[in-house]
């Protein structure tokens, strides 16, 4: 027994000058914040480096073979509760895999592999996971410090890394996912009623007085792309029976800022001369920026449309700029003249966007 843990395991060795290793462990429960410091905790009295700095781990050993199953039922970790941890693990000459490690966390299941390579150096790292159903809002509180979206979180993701610190792991870290939120909410902002058509301005996410308010939808989905620190996210959308968002853009982890562009559109029936009805979709436009801890919301530009879309998303860029560039322009603009309008050059000269944050798949629809 150890604290409140009791560890029941097996061990076997053999082959001195090439160690042959062999093992089974039981965990029934540990409290890792009991033995961890998390990045937010205050240094020792006395300790002089910022608790911020990252140790690396020391050179393993790689001239020996290891096979084993570490299997804990309970882990807390960040105050997070993880349950029926399964880690099977194999490997030779420094070349090490764990899979599948399977757990329960969230209401949901997780399943991951590893592949470790400690031949190199830094000690280089593939990952596979597969999430399915968590209960996303308590997710993010806990690792996080605030949780921004409500729902059921599935996610199919692959990476790839160099490092032995978080530091290291985020400068390096590249590969992608597809994520999926169902029956869920982004919370602290209204993006359809907190601003309506006729206002203008900025809204801080994190400031609204009164009832904390949320943006309901039915399914969010999208992809992000990793690379070196930077989270690109692609073809993310977000639909609602009364309403629908797009977006586009980046989150730098290494930086910990947003650089977001969102569209999001509703439909309101408005009555006319002799009681005919219409239906009239609004379309509003935002950027999302600043940092992770207090990120900002824009409302850039509002525009109502008059009729149905016939896609869901679709961007009526007719209504946003004339039908040609109008000349004259400066040099540089001499060269857009003319060009269809849902060019990525036309559209960020037209609106000062920063054009590597165009992506065609955001534009033609």
């Amino acid at each position: 027994r150890i604290d409140d843990s009791q560890l029941k395991f097996s061990l076997s060795a053999k082959n001195p000058k090439q160690p042959e290793v062999q093992f089974t462990v039981d965990l029934d429960r540990v409290d890792l914040d009991r033995y961890l410091a998390w990045p937010d905790a205050a240094p020792p009295a006395g300790d002089t480096k910022a608790h911020h700095q990252e140790p690396a781990m020391a050179k393993a050993v790689t001239d020996y073979s290891l096979a084993g199953l570490l299997h804990v039922g309970e882990v807390t970790i960040n105050g997070a509760a993880i349950s029926e941890v399964s880690l099977p693990v194999q490997g030779k000459a420094g070349v090490y895999t764990v899979a599948p490690v399977t757990f329960s966390a969230y209401q949901g299941k997780v399943s991951t592999e590893l592949k470790v390579d400690t031949q190199v150096s830094p000690p280089a790292t593939q990952m596979t996971l597969k999430a399915q159903d968590l209960a996303l809002e308590p997710l993010l509180q806990d690792f996080t410090g605030g949780a921004y979206l409500r729902g059921t979180f599935t996610a199919d993701a692959a990476l790839h890394f160099s490092g032995d610190t978080m530091a290291a792991i985020k400068k390096t870290a590249e590969g992608e996912a597809t994520l999926l939120v169902r029956d869920g909410a982004l919370l602290g902002v209204d993006l359809i009623t907190a601003n309506p058509p006729e206002s203008k301005g900025t809204t801080a996410i994190n400031d609204v007085p009164g009832q904390q308010p949320e943006t309901d939808f039915t399914e969010a989905k999208g992809r992000v792309v990793m690379n070196n620190g930077v989270l690109r996210f692609e073809d993310t959308s977000l639909v609602a029976p009364s309403h629908w968002l797009q977006l586009n853009g980046t989150a730098d982890t290494l930086e910990e800022q947003l650089d977001v562009q969102i569209e999001s559109g509703y439909v309101e029936t408005v009555v006319g001369k002799g009681g005919r009805e219409k239906k009239v979709e609004h379309s509003l436009f935002y950027t999302l920026s600043g940092s992770f801890s207090e990120p900002e919301l824009k409302n850039n530009k509002i525009l109502a449309n008059g009729k149905n879309k016939s896609k869901a998303g679709a961007m009526p860029f007719k209504q946003l700029v004339a039908e040609k560039l109008p000349a004259p322009v400066d040099s540089e603009g001499k060269k857009m003249v003319g060009r269809d309008l849902v060019d990525p050059a036309v559209v960020a000269q037209r609106f000062g966007l920063h054009p590597e944050s165009l992506y065609p798949s955001a534009v033609k629809t």
